[in-house]
């Protein structure tokens, strides 16, 4: 692992581990929740992991004793044909037979296969409950990002609406300049062209209101078509990174805790498999009665029993013992190989999000300062235009180009913000160290 980040971060400022509280936004609080209680591949990761813990359980009953009990009635006639003796006639018998049985097979854990098994098997369940956990901090991701994608949407609707109204105007004073011969077609048809234009960007803006609605709807586990949701603006600035050591990845984020569980599991399953290669050693008991007559079933005059032991061994030519334990042994190189593959990547997404942002925040310093600019000429020309010394399609294009800039800023913080929420991704939570999954006790 390296050292230390690459990029340089905050290590003052301390931000909650439920990262989405830094946006201080109840409504978009309450979403999380909501999805995280009704989104139905949440609800499937969650019988993913029911179905994990039984088929533990399950393999935790192989080590019981084995307890079989039957009860056997039998009626037989026989005819005997053919006989040289009696009067020619059939020869015939009756005979009844009843018979209780119950036996007990145990096998004797002598290497560790079953105890192995289990230990596996409980691991698995523990990597299921992390996969469950990454799938929840996912489903966070996603709320989080659609529903600031509804608050962009809204702020660029109502910026788009005054360019319309802008571009209209500027409309109006192209078509008077052109009847008074003071306008050439060719302007006149530009000024059309602008007031479709945003026109169009406006209807499409609208549209992805409606779009992003009905995912977010989906999101939360909601029938869709219902009443548009209500959002709020994007916040106006973001919570500093104090983001730590890089190694804090491997303790953070439960896909990786996962895979780390998996490359243990499939280390047990090894063990397990060269066990059972060596003989296994089973002790067994049974006790009954046998009898002719119904009622000496109970009578322990005819009990009979037996106890005794067998080790058995499987007769197996080297190469198809060696492809059993090779099985397994490639199942942990593949695990550990994804391992690494999942640690350089999740290295790699902190690395990129934390660059990324430095362009965004020195992008949105500069579409800042743009529109403050913008501002100011404004109100120049404003001044010139009262006084009758100022043209109006210079104050009319100052004012289109404002909204530009607003525009362009209204974009940008919605970039930094999924970069900011990607960042949380790749970290597996907020700022705040959780713990290391070498805490935890897998195998009791």
């Amino acid at each position: 692992m390296p050292a230390q980040w690459r990029n340089s971060v905050n290590s003052t400022n301390s931000v909650l581990a439920r990262w989405w509280l830094q946006f201080n936004n109840p409504n978009l609080n309450s979403l999380v929740e909501e999805g995280l209680s009704n989104n139905l591949d949440i609800q499937i990761a969650h019988k993913r992991m029911e179905l994990a813990r039984v088929q533990a359980r399950m393999v935790d009953f192989s080590s019981r004793p084995r307890l079989n009990a039957s009860i056997i009635g039998e009626k037989r006639r026989s005819n005997y044909i053919g006989l040289p003796f009696g009067d020619g006639g059939v020869i015939k018998s009756r005979t009844e037979n009843y018979a209780s049985n119950l036996s007990v097979n145990w096998e004797v854990d002598l290497w560790g296969r079953i105890r192995n098994a289990k230990n596996a098997s409980k691991m698995d369940v523990y990597a299921t409950d992390l996969d469950s956990k990454a799938a929840e901090h996912s489903l966070i991701g996603q709320v989080v990002k659609v529903w600031f994608s509804l608050g962009e949407a809204s702020e660029l609707v109502e910026l788009l609406k005054e360019q319309v109204d802008i571009a209209k105007l500027a409309l109006d004073q192209v078509e008077i300049r052109y009847k008074l011969g003071n306008a050439s077609t060719d302007e006149l048809k530009r000024s059309e062209a602008n007031v479709a234009h945003y026109e169009s960007r406006l209807s499409d803006t609208s549209s992805s209101i409606v779009r992003n609605s009905r995912t977010l709807e989906l999101l939360l586990g909601r029938n869709t078509g219902g009443e548009v949701l209500n959002w709020g603006k994007l916040p106006a600035s973001l919570a500093d990174i104090p983001v730590g050591l890089p190694s804090g990845v491997l303790e953070r984020r439960p896909d990786i805790a996962a895979s780390i569980i998996r490359v243990r599991a499939a280390e047990l399953r090894i063990a397990e498999a060269q066990s059972s290669l060596l003989p296994k050693l089973s002790l067994t008991g049974s006790a009954g009665t046998s009898s002719n007559q119904l009622k000496d079933l109970l009578d322990g005059n005819f009990l009979v029993w037996a106890l005794g032991g067998n080790l058995a061994q499987s007769i197996l030519l080297p190469d198809e013992r060696k492809a059993r334990v090779l099985e397994r042994e490639v199942y942990a190189e593949k695990f550990l190989l994804e391992h690494r593959a999942i640690v350089l990547q999740a290295l790699s997404e902190v690395e990129q999000a934390l660059e990324v942002g430095v362009y965004f925040d020195r992008q949105l310093s500069k579409s800042l300062v743009a529109a403050t600019k913008y501002g100011e000429l404004i109100e120049i020309y404003k001044g010139r235009h009262a006084k009758g010394i100022g043209s109006l399609r210079d104050l009319l294009e100052a004012q289109r180009l404002y909204i530009d800039s607003k525009m362009n800023w209204v974009r940008l913080k919605k970039y930094q913000i999924d970069n900011r929420v990607n960042l949380h991704l790749a970290l597996g939570g907020g700022f705040e160290f959780k713990g290391s999954v070498n805490e935890t006790n897998t195998t009791d």
